[in-house]
């Protein structure tokens, strides 16, 4: 494969400029140098997917990637001794540092005494700092100052960086590769059995970030998604178009006629099951990962939706079973009041790449956002409140508040905790999701003093 000395200017903050260290990079022995520590850091990931040069690895991961990848390597360059015991920063400040100002002489020096390792995100103060807890070393947290990532960041994110002392201020290199809870466990288990020291790790976070990176870019895994029933999502709408003799005030007038049938306005309706069932169908979804379910406030499990429009009324469910049992109900009660359905079908995997295309997502019926977050809050605190004094695998098959009471199991409930926040915090802000707030567990479970 082939590498370049790219100018890699955008991974670090423009108030500590690094250009007259990167044009001495293109000399030297550092150039020679240098590429050898770029392939330490990406050159077997290359090699494992039969990607040509540097420049073809930023057309599959995007050039911010490429370019921040190609950061975390120089900034590990810059804390080696090559040759004879010579360091790049220190030369470059022997011979051109009259040229630089204070505190990027002071920002250099620091990263060359820095080291690369894995932290943990929080009390984040937008636009001024946070707090970065080291996962490998250990220790008390460190307060950084930084504008731009606090705007990002979020709650117990777990991030690969170096943290650089400026003339006493602790501050951010360059790069900054983030990594998911599973992951970051594997790279910590990875970091435990090396007999090296931490500054000798540096390749193996660019290399666990670009193997998971090209592996979820080359081969993007389609979540498992169920409904209650253990049956794979499917998003079906039946539209039925009314007859010619028959009107919406009918049709309505039947609809009300079934408790299973919840009305939430003149023209829409919840479809509802409000006794629980203990089919096997139903026992063996409860076992399977990545079940979707959706509750009304008294815990009623819903269905599907039924809305009325001028000259059509529309079933809308997540999976064929549940077209099939609507589909019974629907005509019984609108025997003579409606046509043949029209039946639209979209599987998980078209729903998603219809929103990679078109930043769309499958048709469901829209409610004021005011009612969207209540009912997503009301909802999340039932599931949740409930959850608390029922088994959870991650806790060892116990409920969170058994947990609460040994000290092992306070450290899973730790974890979990900060897992579940973080997920949370990760929404779009205009996703009523994100109105939610998972924080009070923290103190229902007697462990706030430990969210820190």
């Amino acid at each position: 494969m082939q590498f370049s000395v790219a100018n890699g200017t955008n991974t670090v903050p423009s108030s500590n400029s690094l250009s007259g260290l990167m044009k001495w990079l293109a000399k030297e022995p550092w150039r020679s140098a240098f590429l050898d520590v770029l392939n330490q850091h990406i050159g077997a990931i290359l090699d494992e997917h039969d990607i040509p040069d540097f420049d073809d690895l930023g057309s599959l991961i995007g050039l911010d990637w490429a370019m921040t990848l190609w950061g975390c390597a120089f900034e590990d360059f810059l804390t080696k001794d090559i040759g004879g015991g010579s360091n790049i920063v220190d030369d470059y400040l022997k011979r051109r540092g009259w040229k630089e100002s204070v505190r990027s002489k002071a920002y250099m020096t620091g990263l060359k005494n820095s080291v690369m390792s894995l932290y943990e995100i929080s009390d984040i103060q937008p636009g001024r700092s946070f707090l970065a807890r080291d996962l490998i070393r250990g220790g008390e947290p460190v307060r950084v100052s930084e504008r731009t990532a606090t705007m990002t960041l979020k709650p117990w994110d777990r991030v690969a960086m170096r943290i650089v002392d400026v003339r006493g201020t602790m501050i951010i290199g360059g790069g900054l590769l983030p990594f998911e809870h599973k992951l970051s466990e594997e790279l910590i288990a990875a970091a435990s059995i090396e007999s090296r020291s931490l500054q000798m790790l540096a390749p193996i976070f660019s290399l666990f970030f670009l193997k998971d990176l090209l592996g979820r870019t080359l081969n993007p895994a389609i979540p498992q998604l169920t409904n209650s029933e253990g049956d794979d999502i499917e998003f079906i709408r039946l539209v039925y178009r009314l007859a010619d003799n028959s009107t919406p005030a009918q049709v309505s007038i039947a609809l009300n006629r079934v408790a299973e049938l919840e009305s939430a306005s003149e023209t829409f309706w919840n479809w509802v099951e409000r006794k629980k069932t203990n089919s096997n169908r139903r026992k063996a979804a409860v076992s399977r990962p990545n079940t979707f379910t959706t509750t009304m406030n008294d815990g009623s499990l819903v269905l599907g939706t039924v809305e009325l429009k001028a000259k059509t009324i529309e079933l809308c469910v997540n999976s064929g079973f549940r077209a099939d049992r609507g589909r019974k109900l629907l005509e019984s009660l609108l025997d003579g009041l409606v046509g043949i359905p029209l039946i639209e079908r979209q599987t998980l995997e078209q729903a998603l790449a219809e929103h990679r295309e078109h930043g769309t997502s499958p048709a469901v019926p829209e409610l004021p956002l005011d009612e969207q977050r209540k009912f997503v809050n009301d909802v999340m605190d039932q599931h949740y409140r409930a959850q608390l004094d029922q088994p959870i695998p991650a806790l060892g098959n116990v409920s969170p508040r058994k947990a609460a009471k040994s000290k092992k199991g306070r450290d899973k409930l730790v974890a979990w905790l900060k897992l579940l926040e973080n997920h949370s915090a990760r929404h779009d802000p205009d996703d009523p999701m994100a109105s939610y707030d998972v924080t009070w567990m923290w103190e229902e479970l007697g462990v706030s003093e430990r969210r820190s």
